[in-house]
């Protein structure tokens, strides 16, 4: 069972204030979905990846959100919409199949979680300082322990 430890350090603050201040954020790779790249090389479509997006753990979103504009670089368009809730009201959105690469940038890449045929949302955090939010849909299926006091997160799977 792969454990990831992230440590939120910095040299102008304390691991816990980085914590506290931008919340657990990790790095994560977006790629067209397997179903969808095997689609397009059938038809000698290239499609596209996009690599190390920022990514929130937000334990109150149900489903995993992608801003539109690296959803848009994907190069493939949404597959159906979604009623979503937000603080404003209820918006439809775009929803993508796709791969994600958790914690790409971990040099032990037995450490990354890969998920294949994804459903996403599609949604404008370009206002945001992260491009993704992982949601329940995702964290339903790993451990997650969030030390505040060392400004730390860890994630088995």
């Amino acid at each position: 069972m792969p454990i990831v430890r992230i440590n939120y350090a910095s040299p102008n603050a304390l691991p816990a204030d980085v914590l506290r201040i931008n919340g657990p954020v990790i790095m994560i790779d977006v790629k067209p979905a397997g179903v969808v790249q095997s689609f397009a090389q059938s038809r000698g479509i290239t499609l596209n990846n996009v690599r190390n997006v920022i990514a929130l753990i937000d334990t109150g979103a149900s489903i995993t959100s992608i801003d539109k504009n690296v959803l848009n670089q994907l190069g493939y368009p949404p597959y159906g919409t979604v009623n979503s809730a937000t603080a404003s009201g209820q918006v439809t959105v775009p929803l993508y199949l796709v791969r994600l690469i958790l914690f790409s940038n971990v040099p032990d890449v037995r450490a990354r979680i890969v998920l294949d045929n994804v459903t996403v949302a599609a949604v404008d955090l370009s206002a945001q300082q992260y491009r993704a939010l992982i949601g329940h849909d995702i964290l339903r299926n790993i451990l997650l322990i969030y030390d505040g006091v060392a400004g730390q997160i860890t994630i088995t799977y």
